[in-house]
């Protein structure tokens, strides 16, 4: 897929070298050069960084340093390409969690869905030099499946579940073709790097956003798809596809590929090569969530001074209340340990096939899921693709390196270790291609040019670990604030307190104004509240983010401009209503909004025009739930879902 102007644009923006760059060149002499193009070692080399960029390499002895330049003397040492997290939501694992990804080496990490009020600021003060932390390229609020996002809140609701709500904002729902298309425009315009899509809604509007997408030159990444096959997938648009091939089908799991034979799995790969379709697996996300020990999990999570696990003492108390909660959501899921071990043999006998069909593997950990150590689990996922994946570690080492800037169309900017690349570099103590292990002996790490030794990234360990300590001076307590605001938000709307529930998400979207769901809230909260006229804005800028439920705001905006004495208006958004959905013919003749206008002709015609004319309105609901239910039995369910399919039956039933 060819970039466009705008998103090259951001991409660059991304891996450009910030505002404040080292003014003194530094030269990194007697060190062996890895080159993960060929997969060869130029031993004895010099590398000459100035102002960002790495200028030259050379034998040892021979390459001019600058004059002025700082000689650091790294004899016997690798060096590679700074690493990678593709798949990583940094907003969930917190502020203090930047400085970890580069004392382990990880140079640039690709956010699969945040907050983006909480993390772009990151992103900013990073490329001003101003914070410490790898190169970010966010996606923004994933775009997500109506029923699958409803079922969650429901969920948050009657847990009063702070993690979850927290999760809602940064997800938009879409369900029809039109609001496909709203999301994708409305994420676009936020600024992002590119697309995520998790539970997939259905079929036409799944085609609907990745033929906007494709028409806005946006890449596309996402979970393997439940309503389209992974074929149809890779020729629409997807342009990398993230953890298992799984679905669950009638509560059991079903991985995709088993459905295949070997002939077909092959061609599949071979397609996802020609067109380009990445494959992130994230091994490490599924062997911390579903295939540790129950014993172990609340041995580790209770250990903050990390004495079973050195990297638990690095964790702030949000992101382990987080660990906590998706563990107890565990107990009542989906599958067996036994169950998810099948499915990881079964699934990890194909990652060796895919990469030698040419299918680029990028690495990546779901940083944010459970017992996934942020920074440190990089080193682990290269290690799973290598010893229970099958690749070399030569291939593992590229999932982190030069396929990543293959797949952002960067490799002339970053990718190896070669001239004009940006000066973010890894330098290490023993051979990366004998033992990918190697790549946790970390002896410095370079980021935009700046050498940081051991000593350095050591006290940079020291700082997260006292941040962890002290959770409330982490900076991560304004997002706390935030989830208690919402919480207290769908609280008032609960007890159906609507002067205090308006109040209250007009907070909320002070905060954090591109959530649909949020200004649908405030919407609704003035109209239950009386305040017909001022509901109207609130519900048009639901539907301009691409809310899911689009017919409920739409009818909404019909009734408060019914009860505002503008029936021309109140007809025309009905009419819309009825395109987007809206199906109780009942719910429609009863509702008061529109009691004086029954006699209308353009309202009965409008009335008689609902699809399905046969169901009362509690027929409808049952309607639209038995839809429901159905979308979640076909949804695609990845290693770190937060939902049980029959736990949600029960209350939808209910």
């Amino acid at each position: 897929m060819r970039l466009n102007c705008n998103f090259g644009l951001l991409i660059a923006l991304a891996l450009a070298a910030p505002r404040a760059m080292p003014a003194q060149a530094e030269a990194l002499t007697h060190v062996n050069v890895v080159d993960v193009e060929t997969g060869t070692i130029e031993r004895d080399r010099t590398v000459i960084l100035n102002r960002g960029i790495l200028v030259a390499t050379g034998a040892t002895g021979t390459t001019k340093i600058p004059r002025g330049a700082r000689v650091r003397d790294f004899t016997g040492a690798y060096v590679i390409p700074g690493l990678w997290d593709m798949h990583a939501h940094v907003g969930g694992t917190g502020r203090s969690s930047l400085a970890l990804y580069v004392a382990n080496g990880v140079t640039g990490v690709r956010d699969m869905g945040s907050i983006l009020d909480v993390v772009r600021p990151w992103r900013d003060s990073i490329q001003a030099g101003t914070l410490l932390g790898p190169r970010l390229v966010l996606a923004g609020p994933i775009i997500e499946s109506t029923g699958w996002l409803e079922a969650v809140r429901n969920i948050a609701r009657q847990n009063g579940d702070a993690s979850l709500t927290e999760d809602l904002a940064a997800r938009i729902p879409i369900n029809t073709p039109h609001t496909a298309r709203a999301a994708v425009d409305s994420v676009i315009k936020l600024g992002v790097d590119f697309l995520k899509i998790r539970n997939d809604p259905s079929r036409v509007a799944l085609f609907g956003m990745l033929r906007h997408a494709r028409e806005k030159n946006v890449l596309v990444a996402g979970h393997w798809p439940a309503r389209i096959t992974p074929a149809e997938a890779s020729d629409s648009g997807y342009r990398s596809l993230e953890h298992g091939p799984l679905t669950i089908v009638n509560g059991q799991l079903t991985p995709t590929l088993d459905r295949m034979s070997a002939d077909e799995r092959q061609a599949l790969f071979a397609r996802f090569a020609r067109n380009k379709t990445a494959y992130t697996p994230t091994i490490v996300s599924l062997k911390g969530y579903r295939l540790t020990p129950d014993s172990m999990v609340s041995r580790i999570l209770a250990d903050s001074a990390g004495a079973l696990d050195p990297r638990r003492r690095y964790m702030d108390r949000g992101l382990v209340s987080r660990w906590v909660g998706a563990f107890e959501l565990k107990q009542s899921e989906t599958g067996t340990p036994l169950d998810w071990l099948s499915f990881q043999k079964s699934w990890l006998r194909d990652l060796r096939g895919m990469a030698d069909a040419g299918v680029l593997m990028l690495a990546g950990t779901d940083a944010g899921s459970p017992l996934v150590y942020p920074g440190f689990a990089v080193a682990d996922e290269l290690e799973s693709l290598v010893k229970e994946g099958g690749l070399t570690p030569l291939q593992s080492l590229r999932t982190a390196t030069l396929n990543v800037a293959k797949w952002m169309s960067a490799e002339r900017t970053f990718g190896s270790v070669s001239p004009g690349r940006r000066a973010d570099l890894v330098i290490l103590d023993g051979n990366p291609l004998a033992d990918i292990g190697n790549v946790r002996k970390i002896r410095a790490v370079v980021r935009d040019g700046r050498v940081h030794e051991r000593v350095a990234l050591d006290s940079m360990l020291r700082s997260v670990e006292s941040t962890a300590r002290i959770a409330d001076a982490s900076a991560d307590a304004a997002d706390t604030s935030y989830v208690s605001l919402v919480n207290r938000a769908l609280g008032a709307n609960d007890s159906q307190q609507w002067a205090r529930a308006a109040e209250l998400w007009q907070q909320v979207l002070a905060a954090n104004d591109y959530v649909p769901d949020h200004w649908y809230a405030l919407g609704r909260a003035l109209y239950n509240g009386g305040k017909y006229r001022e509901s109207i804005r609130p519900f048009e800028r639901a539907l301009e983010l691409g809310a899911g439920r689009a017919y409920n705001a739409a009818w909404n905006i019909a009734r408060a401009y019914a009860h505002s004495g503008e029936p021309e208006s109140a007809f025309r958004w009905l009419k819309w209503a009825l395109d987007f959905g809206l199906r109780s013919r009942q719910a429609v003749r009863e509702d008061p909004a529109f009691e004086k206008y029954r006699g209308d002709a353009r309202f009965r015609a409008l009335a008689d025009s609902v699809d399905v004319s046969k169901l009362s309105r509690s027929e409808g609901r049952k309607h639209d739930l038995e839809l429901m239910v159905a979308e979640v039995q076909r949804m695609h369910r990845d290693p770190n879902g937060t939902i049980r399919f029959a736990r949600f039956e029960r209350q939808v039933r209910a």
